[in-house]
């Protein structure tokens, strides 16, 4: 009997081996990556008075690896921004992404009506396809309380971003080094 348990657990760890290989096939993980290469940016929202049609993506800007949409996903919903992701900047030392470069400029854009807490950060969609609604795309790593969060944040419209424009070059243009290489020795 206790030879069958043990045969039986270890056909079950086998099997769960396999699904775990298969899973990872079709999501692997490390996004940006060619089946995940697009962002959800959490924090940020853009309202719809310019009336857009769900599953509407319209170009707002683009980085030197980054590609900046809004996206209606639901109607009479707020709209998200999206990013298109060049999976090249994974081997880059060290990435600027357009949403911590956005976060920046905002703050100091306003920076005399005080600092925003709110924190603008990438949640990876597989597959992404704009005709389906937010709740039907496929996220990594996505925990509980960020699918419940994850349409909560700052609304804006399209044209504050626009607005924004010399702020974000200003921040593209910093040169920054990645931390670690501060404590060197």
């Amino acid at each position: 009997m206790e030879n069958e348990l043990r045969k039986a657990i270890e056909k079950w760890v086998e099997y769960q081996i396999e699904q775990n290989k298969e899973l990872e096939k079709k999501y692997p993980p490390n996004p940006p990556n060619d089946v995940c290469k697009t962002a959800y940016m959490k924090g940020l929202l853009i309202e719809n008075s310019f009336e857009p049609e769900v599953g509407e993506m319209n170009e707002l800007f683009e980085v030197e690896h980054e590609k900046v949409f809004v996206w209606t996903h639901e109607k009479d919903r707020n709209s998200s921004i999206i990013i298109k992701v060049d999976p090249e900047v994974k081997d880059m030392p060290f990435w600027k992404n357009i949403a911590s470069i956005m976060w920046l400029a905002m703050q100091y854009a306003n920076s005399f009506e005080g600092i925003s807490a709110d924190w603008y950060e990438y949640r990876w969609i597989y597959y992404f396809d704009s005709n389906k609604n937010l709740a039907e795309q496929v996220f990594n790593n996505l925990e509980q309380f960020d699918s419940v969060n994850l349409t909560n944040g700052r609304i804006i419209k399209a044209t504050d971003i626009g607005n924004l424009a010399p702020e974000i070059e200003l921040m593209m243009s910093l040169k920054v080094t990645p931390l670690d290489n501060s404590f060197s020795m």
